[in-house]
């Protein structure tokens, strides 16, 4: 049981400190998601560029239609990413969200026992 504000703030650093690194862990996440995207949908554009320079400036129906389905897959799968990723955040976050609770919990307790 704590004796003063110090003790509790000594034993609630450790728990402070991890929250801090769940949020810091789902911001990475969520940064790494969006940069997945963000490379997907360039190396789409990209191999939309070289099948279309391939075609030789022919209007190649089949070519064109196959970049411009590559172009909607490569915005599928970014989009997937996104979603994966904030997901995890939130599951992340989630367990920020539940480790405040508990430390509240015990800091209310600790205080309770403490009679203040």
């Amino acid at each position: 049981m704590p004796a003063s504000g110090e003790d509790l703030e000594a034993e609630l650093a450790p728990l402070l400190a991890e929250v801090d690194d769940i949020d810091s862990q789902a911001e990475r996440i969520a940064a790494d998601a969006d940069s997945a995207a963000e490379h997907i949908r360039e190396q789409a554009e990209r191999e939309a560029a070289a099948i279309l320079e391939a075609a030789g400036g022919s209007a190649d129906a089949e070519r064109v239609r196959a970049a411009a389905e590559r172009g909607a897959q490569a915005q599928r799968d970014a989009a997937l990413v996104r979603e994966q990723s904030r997901a995890e955040a939130a599951r992340i976050r989630g367990r920020r969200e539940e480790a405040v609770a508990e430390l509240v919990a015990e800091v209310l307790a600790c205080v309770r026992r403490t009679g203040r």
